[in-house]
């Protein structure tokens, strides 16, 4: 993200990475799974807040599982066990008191 950036570089914004809950493991529009990588830990919220291309993780708390999704968009198939987590396209920036809203 070029708000990240600016946060290294110049210390004057902040970005807030926000993310729709949804049961089940993540799947894309077209139905198909989208899966990007798949991990034995519950880690994924930091992996694909680092990354740019990342849409969405799915945690499976219960079986120590998740797995991060670029397909877009993803949400919840509704089996137990899992939640889809999609990341929302909306940036803010804050400078003082103001905050600037990107899409």
């Amino acid at each position: 993200m070029k708000c990240i950036l600016l946060i290294l570089v110049l210390g004057l914004a902040s970005c807030q990475i926000s993310y729709s809950k949804s049961k089940g493991s993540c799947r894309s529009v077209s139905a198909k799974q989208g899966l990007e990588s798949y991990y034995k830990d519950l880690d994924c919220a930091g992996r694909c807040d680092g990354d740019d291309t990342c849409t969405g993780y799915a945690i499976g708390e219960s079986l120590n599982t998740c797995a991060t999704y670029h397909d877009t968009p993803v949400t919840g198939d509704e089996r137990d066990l899992m939640e889809c987590f999609a990341k929302d396209s909306t940036m803010v920036k804050e400078m003082g008191n103001a905050q600037f809203v990107y899409e």
